[in-house]
Formats: structure tokens, C-alpha cells, sequence
């Protein structure tokens, strides 16, 4: 009998591998229950932020990973032939004095 738990006919695909993307998240470990003791749940642990769009004009999606206190949100610019080229938005004097994740929000 075959489990029905996993899927034997993919959806997606994952070409991680193929993107050139060699990224990390650097998020600082914070207990959010140490300042406002009545949280239902750690809302630092939501990050990043990711915003998908076509920055450059060029017709292909880009996106942009927010930053943690301390770290540059990263712009990742689409290349035609599927892999990313990556930026930061900040220069590393201006991104050790942001003191806030960056978020994304919608209205």
C-alpha cells in the first residue's frame, strides 16, 4: 500500500541548486516573552520579510530578503538564464545601526 503522506506526483521542482542563490538568514536569537510576558507567541521568530517583484524593469521577478537588527536586507536581481545576482540594500556602516527586523506588510 502506498503511503498517502507523500506525494508521488511532484508539483514543484526544487532547482535550488541551479539558482546560484548561497544564502543564509542571520537572525539573532531574542525571547520576546522577556518584554511582553502575555504574547501568544514569538513574533521575531516570523522573519524574514520577502517581497517578490520585478525591481530592474527587466520582465523577471526579483525579490528582496528583509534583515535582522544589525544585518542589510539582500536584493536578489533575476538573470535570464534563471540565476540570481545578489546586493545588499544597505552599506555595512548603515546597516549596524538598524535596530529593527525589516517586515513585510500588506494592506
Amino acid at each position: 500500500m502506498v503511503n498517502p503522506a507523500i506525494a508521488s506526483n511532484d508539483l514543484f521542482t526544487n532547482i535550488t541548486s541551479r539558482t546560484g542563490i548561497n544564502y543564509t538568514n542571520k537572525q539573532r536569537d531574542f525571547i520576546d516573552f522577556n518584554i511582553q510576558k502575555l504574547l501568544p507567541h514569538k513574533f521575531t521568530q516570523y522573519s524574514p520579510g520577502i517581497a517578490v517583484g520585478d525591481i530592474n524593469g527587466d520582465g523577471l521577478d526579483d525579490f528582496v530578503v528583509g534583515g535582522s537588527p544589525g544585518n542589510s536586507p539582500v536584493m536578489f536581481l533575476q538573470k535570464p538564464n534563471g540565476t540570481f545576482s545578489t546586493d545588499t540594500l544597505l552599506k555595512s556602516n548603515e546597516a549596524i545601526k538598524k535596530k529593527s527586523d525589516d517586515r513585510v506588510f500588506f494592506f
